[in-house]
């Protein structure tokens, strides 16, 4: 069963982002643990966020200088409220495809219902960029996933 890391073993940083473009009452939240020895980082949202807080929290990661490129990334979805249309899904899409030399390793996207659909073609679309995103319903599973070796 997936456990979060000791806090003496994780580096742990929260970050609320409010989104002003979509709607001023956002008040999403994205958690960032990243675990050095096991070269992994866990994304968690929480709450209402938007597209551009989705955007904002990709490079948020991507400029800490606690993360690695070569570290795998599980971006936990199931607690969020947010609903993309297609415009802003290929917007958040076309910025991950973009930031591919920030995540080279894989990428493990849990969520549930809808977003569930968007992250499988979030992955599918990635994945024909090169990139190795796969969708999940599980935290257990996810962890699985990152853990074999590619």
């Amino acid at each position: 069963m997936y456990r979060p890391g000791n806090s003496d073993v994780s580096l742990y940083r929260q970050m609320r982002l409010k989104s002003k473009h979509f709607n001023n009452n956002m008040d999403g939240t994205f958690t960032y643990e990243i675990r050095e020895a096991d070269k992994l980082c866990i994304v968690t949202g929480k709450g209402a966020i938007s597209f551009d807080s989705s955007v904002e929290a990709m490079h948020t990661l991507a400029n800490m200088p606690e993360f690695s490129s070569d570290y795998n990334i599980i971006v936990d979805l199931r607690e969020i409220s947010y609903h993309p249309n297609y415009k802003e899904f290929f917007g958040i899409k076309n910025n991950l495809v973009h930031m591919k030399d920030h995540f080279r390793k894989k990428i493990a996207i849990v969520a549930t219902g809808f977003l569930m659909a968007m992250a499988e073609l979030m992955g599918k679309l990635s994945g024909m960029k090169g990139m190795h995103v796969s969708a999940f319903s599980d935290m257990d599973n996810a962890m699985k996933w990152i853990s074999e070796k590619s």
